[in-house]
Parts: structure tokens; C-alpha cells; sequence
């Protein structure tokens, strides 16, 4: 994951989280060359929490780290040089996994971060500044993926309980609050593990990815 100004000489960078709680950048040049930049990587002080996902959003410059104890940190990205400046962090620490994060793009000034947790959890935090605007029990059992649509308010997740669900997130009119949201569509895929999902080139379509299943499950007509 990441961005760059256009006028930089690195093209893209990525960012490496460890199971030591270390964040490392990873900067791909104009030519393709990768360079790994340990100069300044983000450590955690007591080495206890193992980063298990990440996500970055270009708009407002950050990105945000969950771990396996349901803490996460917010970071700025500067590029170059290349280093990290924390901006907050959760109080949370409990043994509870973060097993995936999405950026829910808006329309208006902010996007948001999308967190999932292996209690079904999904939390909904402010990109710019991490405050967390709502909080819902999505699933019964573990969320192993989710996914967020890149024109709609729309997010999808897959869990261990083999349902398939799609969520709606209403907004205040002309406001950067979520009102509510809602449970479009769920459906149970039984007897498989449910691992990946991502929205389609069609709009309204969903591919989701089975742990034990040769194909991947394409649902059609969603919205």
C-alpha cells in the first residue's frame, strides 16, 4: 500500500508489518528498483503487539495498523524522508484480532477505515483524525476478509459462520457523519470457509473466495 507526489522519484511505496509490531517501507523507484528504507520503521515499545493488518488512505496522507490484541495506531506517512509520526492510538488491549481493514471512500471531504475483528466486530474510524463513529456486530464468528466499494458506500465481509453480508452506510445529508447502517443482503455459503472477497468490475457483483473450493463464488445483482 501506499502514494506518492508525482513529482517524487519514487513511484510507489509499500508498507511491511511484522509480527514484532515493526511498520518498514518499502520504495519502488521510477525504474522498478526496490529499496527498503530501515532508516526510520515505527516500533512498537514493548514488542508485544504482532501488526495483522494494514491499510492506507492517499487522501488524507495516514494509515492505520491493527493488531492481535485489538489495538491499532495511526500514522503519517512522510515520503520522503521516509519515516512515520504517530497520530493516536487505540486503548484497547485485549486478545482480540484485527483480521482486516478497508477504506470506505466518500464523496465528501474525509474517507473512513473500515476495522474487522475475529469477535465479528467491525468498527468504523475517521481517516484524518481515527475517531471512531460506530461500531456493529456483524458477524457470530470471525470476519476473515472484508472489502469496500470504490464509488458507493457499500462494504461487504465474510466470516467463519459462511455468511456473506453487504452493509450500507447512510450518511447525514451534507454531513460527514454516518447515520446508520444498514444489512442489504446476507447469505449463508454453506460448507465452506470463507477467506476473500472483493467487489467486481460490474458494480453490483461480489467474488468471494473459499478456503476449500477450487472456484471462487460470483454473486450477481447485489444492488
Amino acid at each position: 500500500m501506499g502514494y506518492c507526489k508525482e513529482d517524487s522519484k519514487i513511484s510507489e511505496f509499500i508498507i511491511l508489518g511484522t509480527s514484532k509490531g515493526e511498520l518498514h517501507q518499502l520504495s519502488v523507484t521510477k525504474n522498478n528498483s526496490v529499496l527498503l528504507s530501515s532508516a526510520n520503521p515505527y516500533k512498537y515499545k514493548d514488542g508485544t503487539h504482532q501488526i495483522t493488518a494494514l491499510r492506507s488512505d492517499p487522501k488524507s496522507g495516514t494509515l492505520i495498523a491493527g493488531t492481535a490484541t485489538d489495538h491499532w495506531v495511526h500514522l503519517q506517512v512522510n515520503q520522503p524522508p521516509q519515516s512515520f509520526t504517530k497520530l493516536g492510538e487505540s486503548t484497547n488491549n485485549y486478545p482480540t484480532m484485527c483480521t482486516s481493514i478497508a477504506v470506505l471512500e466518500s464523496n465528501m471531504s474525509d474517507n473512513f477505515y473500515i476495522l474487522a475483528y475475529a469477535t465479528g466486530v467491525i468498527k468504523i474510524l475517521t481517516c484524518p483524525k481515527a475517531e471512531q463513529v460506530a461500531e456493529l456486530q456483524a458477524h457470530s464468528r470471525s470476519i476473515n476478509a472484508l472489502t469496500s466499494h470504490t464509488t458507493k458506500p457499500l462494504f461487504a465481509t465474510v466470516g467463519d459462520d459462511t455468511m456473506v453480508n453487504l452493509w450500507y452506510c447512510k450518511f447525514e445529508s451534507g454531513k460527514q457523519e454516518i447515520k446508520d447502517i444498514e444489512l442489504l443482503q446476507s447469505q449463508i455459503v454453506p460448507d465452506h470457509l470463507l477467506v476473500g472477497a472483493v467487489f467486481g468490475q460490474k458494480e453490483n457483483s461480489l467474488i468471494v473466495a473459499p478456503y476449500d473450493y477450487k472456484f471462487m463464488l460470483h454473486f450477481n445483482n447485489l444492488f
